[in-house]
């Protein structure tokens, strides 16, 4: 593994590009200031995939990323081996004129992610920023209107720029042309110097002066004439460009990164991994559009294949049963499980992996949640899972070193599902039509006598003991539930048959609905009244 922090970025990037021009596919994980913002956005067994989009997408909008990690597998092409270079970003957006971005800390991802030993400082001091395309669209505005000098615009430490002004201010007066005052760069205000900035705000306030960085990055500033001035602004303008240029991909940062990926088309791959999907969209693409069906379109057409392990162990479940006796979608344990001898065994010219020369971090040392680290494992998963898909079906005999090529034709099934926790939909599909419902049938409760009322976590704390559950009130005295899976419902079905105070049955829409009880009555009477008239009419017509 390799830390690329703020200060390592430039340093590393043409390596971090080359590496996802040769990999195979990318394997991601980051880490999020919080889950939900809202009590009304944690996820329900209630939710359809557009109603957990939304849910999800009042959450992404108002909390940021603080960490991310990508572990890009390359084939070696001799034998079957993988060489993973692994890269941890800690993140943290920049403020620069317009961009300032605010967002939320949820207390309960900050105690989570303590637990692990996430350096906040690292976060803070040396986080690479990242910007979307509307917020490099208004850096790009900004800097060619020249609002950044208005002193209203900038998010800059007006102080710093004073006090170097009022230092240049001193000289100018007893200067003579031709002389040259450097203003010096200290450790301890290293971070308050934005070079474009104060060059242009320098030339700006002092119009018979000139700047340019000396040997030393310092800040050199000589005294011209108004003639030489004009000569120097004229040449200074491709450079002043360039100037404008650094600043922008400074602020971009691991927005790069991502443009590479986007560049190559490279197959993405995570774990239950559509809130890292819809974070990258967020911070790195565009904003979040309102509609499901409209994020799920861009993102296809960013990323054309994405494999989600989780979803992808739920469907091997019972190979991995059969193979090693336990089964786990956790991605440490689920990890453990695809390295054991028994699964390395049972299957010949299993792909081996290895990491990087100078990116060994995590050969030997395990930091779990750390973004690189469950990148790597994710990614470790996914290639392990792509040689028993391939070779399901195969006698021994016939079994050979297999191209990663070869993998994706076997894993047709199973490319852009994403995995959905606790809602409707097991998964969501990326690339077309989302599949049906697969939960049990709700369940109806209500009491058994009048004046009874129902108290949803005391109904929950019954229900439960019986499996997952998610109850929504329908009045005091009703209730819907949804279960787990089916386990769960026969169990609740059972405990709960003929039992003295709770009834509970099979829900059914026109019979335990109020909206449908309504609109029969409705239709009831009306139809009723249609009779009457009509019988009213021939009886008056007789006569």
């Amino acid at each position: 593994m390799c830390e690329v922090t703020r200060t390592s970025f430039e340093k590393l990037f043409p390596l971090i590009e080359k590496t996802i021009k040769q990999a195979d596919f990318v394997a991601i994980d980051s880490e999020f200031t919080g889950l939900y913002v809202r009590d009304n956005d944690k996820p329900s067994l209630f939710d359809t995939s557009e109603e957990r989009y939304k849910k999800m997408r009042n959450s992404v909008t108002r909390l940021t990323l603080c960490q991310i990690g990508i572990s890009a597998f390359v084939k070696n092409k001799t034998d079957s081996v993988y060489e993973a270079h692994t890269f941890n970003f800690p993140l943290c957006s920049m403020a620069f004129g317009p961009i300032d971005p605010g967002f939320t800390w949820q207390a309960s991802a900050l105690e989570f992610l303590s637990r692990f030993s996430f350096d906040f400082n690292k976060c803070v001091y040396e986080g690479v920023s990242f910007l979307n395309d509307e917020q490099e669209r208004q850096l790009c505005q900004s800097m060619e209107s020249g609002a950044l000098f208005s002193g209203v615009e900038r998010q800059f430490d007006e102080s710093f720029i004073q006090s170097l002004c009022s230092v240049v201010a001193q000289w100018y007066v007893s200067s003579k042309e031709g002389e040259t005052y450097t203003l010096h760069k200290t450790q301890a205000d290293a971070k308050l110097w934005c070079d474009y900035v104060i060059h242009s705000e320098i030339r700006r306030r002092f119009p018979l002066v000139w700047t340019v960085n000396d040997t030393f990055k310092n800040i050199a500033v000589e005294k011209v004439t108004a003639e030489r001035r004009t000569e120097l602004e004229e040449r200074n303008k491709v450079d002043q460009e360039q100037e404008q240029e650094k600043l922008k991909q400074s602020m971009l940062g691991f927005t790069r990164v991502f443009r590479v990926l986007r560049e190559y088309q490279k197959i993405l791959v995570g774990h239950n991994m559509m809130m890292d999907l819809m974070f990258m969209y967020d911070k790195f693409f565009r904003p979040l559009p309102p509609k499901y069906a409209t994020f799920k379109r861009d993102l296809h057409t960013v990323f054309p294949r994405i494999y989600d392990t989780k979803q992808m162990s739920f469907s091997m479940k019972k190979m991995l049963e059969d193979i090693t006796g336990v089964f786990s979608t956790n991605l440490v344990q689920l990890h453990r499980i695809l390295n054991s001898d028994k699964v390395v065994n049972s299957v010949l010219y299993t792909p081996s992996v290895s990491h990087a020369t100078g990116l060994e971090r995590y050969k030997d040392n395990d930091a779990p949640h750390e973004a690189g680290f469950d990148a790597y494992l994710c990614g470790f998963a996914f290639l392990r899972m792509c040689h028993l898909l391939h070779f399901r079906n195969t006698t021994k005999n016939s079994m050979k070193h297999a191209p990663f090529r070869l993998y994706l034709e076997s894993l047709a099934p199973q490319v852009n599902k994403v995995n959905m926790i606790r809602a409707m939909l097991n998964h969501i599909q990326l690339d077309g039509r989302d599949p049906p419902c697969l939960r049990p049938q709700q369940l109806y409760v209500r009491c058994r006598k009048r004046g009874q009322k129902l108290n949803s976590h005391q109904l929950a704390e019954r229900l439960s003991v019986c499996g997952t559950v998610d109850i929504r009130l329908l009045s005091s005295s009703t209730a819907l539930v949804v279960a787990g899976n089916f386990t769960c419902a026969r169990a609740i079905m059972a405990k709960f048959n003929g039992h003295r105070v709770l009834s509970v049955s099979k829900y059914r829409y026109w019979r335990h609905s109020g909206v449908a009880k309504t609109v029969m009555w409705c239709g009831f009477l009306l139809s009723s009244g249609v009779c009457v008239w009509t019988v009213l009419s021939l009886f008056k017509d007789g006569d």
